[in-house]
């Protein structure tokens, strides 16, 4: 008996949740940066928990490597008090539309079904899966965001901002996967002013390492 190998090419689809912890958070409004007496010129952001889901897909035959996802995500990293001038409250939720390359590791074949031609000839249809999957990413991220403290509350929706991640994924079956990512966001934030008072402007940048599971569909 021959038996023709067929290779099916599976579909690519996935979504995912995940939460892990932002760190290292800075928002730097220089020396212009005061509301209602508030400085906030050079501000370091607490550490804040992370949580998030994203869902995304790769392309198929030559192009597997290559994928598009969109996540959303929402963290805390409020504003620490610097010197006199009080801390503020800071939420930040971010949208993001990621490209991802992957590299694949650990591929192994699975058998689908057998097609009987004759009694001599048959084809034999499997699928391949990569348990292990590095991969990395850059997009573009829109932010919804507010600062408020005892004095104020400002907000500022829709900011583009620079959106990059790097990241390790692990098939525990064919559709099952964990994995642990690392994530950076850079934007530059505007609040406008109120009453008569003058807005503030400054970059905010932040780091987030995070972990979680995804299906594959």
């Amino acid at each position: 008996m021959h038996y023709e190998p067929v290779i099916v090419h599976p579909t690519e689809g996935y979504f995912a949740a995940f939460g892990g912890y932002a760190f290292g958070g800075k928002y730097d409004a220089g020396g212009t940066g005061a509301f209602n007496g508030v400085s906030f010129g050079n501000g370091s952001l607490a550490d804040s928990a992370v949580v998030g889901a994203k869902a995304g897909g790769f392309f198929p035959e030559s192009l597997n490597w290559l994928g598009v996802e969109a996540e959303l995500y929402n963290t805390t990293p409020n504003i620490e008090q610097q010197g006199a001038a009080a801390g503020s409250h800071m939420r930040v939720t971010t949208l993001a539309i990621n490209a991802i390359a992957r590299a694949q590791f650990a591929c192994e074949k699975k058998h689908l079904d057998t097609e009987q031609v004759t009694e001599r000839f048959a084809f034999q249809y499997v699928t391949e899966f990569c348990r292990l999957q590095p991969y990395a990413g850059v997009g573009l991220g829109l932010n919804w965001v507010d600062i408020s403290n005892s004095s104020f509350s400002a907000h500022a929706n829709f900011v583009p901002g620079f959106n990059a991640l790097a990241g390790i994924r692990y098939y525990v079956t064919s559709r099952i996967a964990m994995f642990t990512e690392y994530k950076y966001n850079r934007a530059t934030l505007s609040f406008s002013g109120v009453q008569g008072l003058a807005g503030f402007e400054g970059v905010y940048s932040i780091n987030h390492l995070v972990a979680g599971f995804s299906y594959q569909y």
